[in-house]
């Protein structure tokens, strides 16, 4: 049996190699030996951050044509797989507007225009 003397954590070391040798008692004593990879699985341990844009306020020209930039958001998780997915949604603002996305990693750009926000893969 392998146990671990402390709690793994996947985002600090993901693989241990382990040597196990077998032998026996035996004149003159015979043994055998493996390498055992253990693969240290993720958790949701994480929350998500938003690292871009690092204000709360966000500043756009009157007049500009539908489908302008106003911001990117980058957003990490040290998560992996499922646990590293992101969904954006909005859950504050104007009655009127709806904000989509969906993407496990990378950038994000929102555009807004007539009342409604759509998040684009860059």
């Amino acid at each position: 049996m392998i146990t671990s003397r402390v709690s793994l954590d996947r985002e600090k070391q993901w693989l241990h190699e382990l040597q196990v040798v077998a032998a026996d008692l035996g004149t003159p004593p015979k043994q055998s030996e493996v390498i055992v990879q253990v693969n240290v699985t993720d958790m949701n341990d994480h929350k998500p951050r938003i690292v871009e844009p690092s204000e709360d306020l966000l500043t756009v020209r009157e007049g500009q044509p539908r489908g302008t930039e106003v911001t990117r958001f980058v957003v990490t998780d040290p998560d992996n797989g499922e646990n590293a997915t992101v969904v954006f949604s909005l859950v504050n603002g104007e009655s009127n507007s709806t904000l989509l996305g969906k993407k496990s990693r990378g950038n994000h750009t929102c555009q807004r225009f007539y009342g409604s926000l759509l998040f684009h893969n860059v």
